[in-house]
């Protein structure tokens, strides 16, 4: 079993690799997400502009009231369609490069606190850690969860780029 914490150790400089790889993939969505704001916001102003000409030409008697009916109900449509879409866009990206470097730091620190004499200590890790976990005789069988299983099999077939 401990042999896992050994699989899944990380050199610094491939910790600060998956952070800088988490930042700026991050970055990169966050102006994604505002780009995509933008235009949402300037075809929801557009939506607004048409309402407002509608309304217009509706009291100018330009246009009879089915057709006013028709397409304000369309435009509205539309707002609801376009408001929704504004709210849909997160802006987590804080938290989830907070969260990797909080797990990148707990798989360093994994096999110093596993070998602490804290039983509660070590029935957390392994509750995080591992899934399956199944006695048969007087062998353990253990699987590890993900991302853990993952960092494992890179580190086992020599991917990483440092």
């Amino acid at each position: 079993m401990i042999s896992h914490f050994d699989t899944i150790q990380l050199r610094d400089e491939q910790i600060n690799e998956i952070v800088d790889y988490i930042r700026t993939h991050e970055q990169q969505e966050q102006e994604f997400i505002k780009k995509s704001q933008r235009l949402t916001n300037e075809r929801l102003n557009l939506a607004q502009e048409r309402i407002s000409k509608l309304i217009d030409m509706h009291i100018d008697g330009k246009i009879d009231a089915d057709t006013y009916h028709f397409k304000l109900e369309e435009y509205k449509r539309e707002q609801q369609k376009l408001t929704l879409e504004l709210k849909s866009y997160s802006g987590g990206s804080k938290e989830e490069v907070i969260a990797a470097q909080e797990v990148l730091e707990l798989i360093q620190e994994s096999k110093e606190l596993f070998m602490s004499p804290n039983l509660d200590e070590k029935q957390q890790l392994l509750r995080c850690f591992y899934s399956n976990l199944e006695l048969d005789r007087e062998k353990l069988h253990v699987e590890l969860r993900e991302p853990f299983k993952t960092i494992a099999t890179v580190q086992d077939q020599h991917i990483w780029r440092g």
